[in-house]
């Protein structure tokens, strides 16, 4: 639901954005066209949206624009009134990953984890960011094989990240 309504959002701020010159100029009004084309979809749902789902697409918004200052602060404040949420805790400790805060991100990826060892998608994260920054590659290995088998169990899914296939690189023992 979010990346419909997400994409909505950009698509619509592209068609009302258009030209080459002034690139800068241009993407901050992409991102200002695709907020207000958002409150305007949310304004005319009639409360489909609660505000948790509004929370994490605008949050999801922001990341599109790269605005990581903008994409924490969201994620914290939406962590912090729902503590127990998975999903929120998976999307701060991904964001904290790739915004240069990286063990803070694998920090709250440990714990995660550590409250359901078996969880595939938090194999997955954790493994996969472990691999992304470089750290204890056999350790991603190990995350990554054991969420493969678990999902492999159920149904054949190739290991991939939104971005597309990663693969652990290990060094050469010479």
């Amino acid at each position: 639901m979010f990346a419909v309504l997400l994409m909505l959002a950009v698509v619509a701020a592209h068609e009302v954005v258009t030209g080459e010159a002034a690139m800068v100029a241009s993407w901050a009004d992409e991102l200002t066209s695709a907020r207000s084309v958002f409150r305007e979809f949310v304004r005319r749902s009639n409360g489909v949206l609660g505000p948790r789902e509004i929370q994490l697409a605008e949050a999801q918004l922001s990341d599109h624009f790269s605005e990581s200052e903008d994409v924490l602060a969201r994620l914290e404040g939406l962590n912090t009134q729902f503590p127990n949420d998975i999903e929120v805790a998976l999307r701060l400790a991904d964001a904290y990953s790739r915004y240069e805060q990286v063990d803070r991100g694998l920090e709250l990826f440990e714990s995660l984890l550590e409250r359901a060892p078996s969880n595939p998608s938090r194999l997955n994260a954790l493994g996969f960011t472990l691999a992304d920054v470089g750290r204890d590659l056999d350790r991603a290995e190990i995350l990554l094989r054991r969420e493969a088998g678990l999902c492999s169990a159920r149904v054949a899914v190739p290991l991939m990240r939104p971005s597309g296939p990663k693969y652990v690189k290990r060094a050469s023992a010479t």
